[in-house]
């Protein structure tokens, strides 16, 4: 993705993304392609996925403790996201999924 479509996507200025891409490819995380789009690296992907594991546990704990019946209208929102990430989710590589 270029930084002009994940400017867009995300509603951020250019200036603003295009700092967060540099330090971020001094990291190590994030590089650059001829091309002019943003990937990232294998290390980039190994702390994405830890992320998204991290954040399915919270979640999973949160919800533990809910009761649906008293909290409709977060039923409901809950719903549409289970929808949005059925048609998109996120990908986890397979040696992360499994510490879900």
């Amino acid at each position: 993705m270029t930084e002009q479509v994940l400017c867009a996507e995300l509603k951020t200025p250019l200036p603003v993304l295009q700092e967060f891409a540099e330090r971020t490819c001094a990291r190590g995380l994030l590089n650059r392609t001829p091309d002019g789009r943003l990937d990232l690296t294998p290390q980039g992907r190994n702390l994405y996925a830890k992320l998204l594991v991290l954040r399915r546990k919270q979640l999973s704990s949160l919800l533990e403790r809910w009761h649906p019946q008293h909290h409709s209208e977060v039923r409901d929102m809950l719903s549409r996201l289970a929808r949005h990430l059925s048609v998109s989710p996120p990908h986890v590589p397979q040696d992360h999924a499994a510490q879900a």
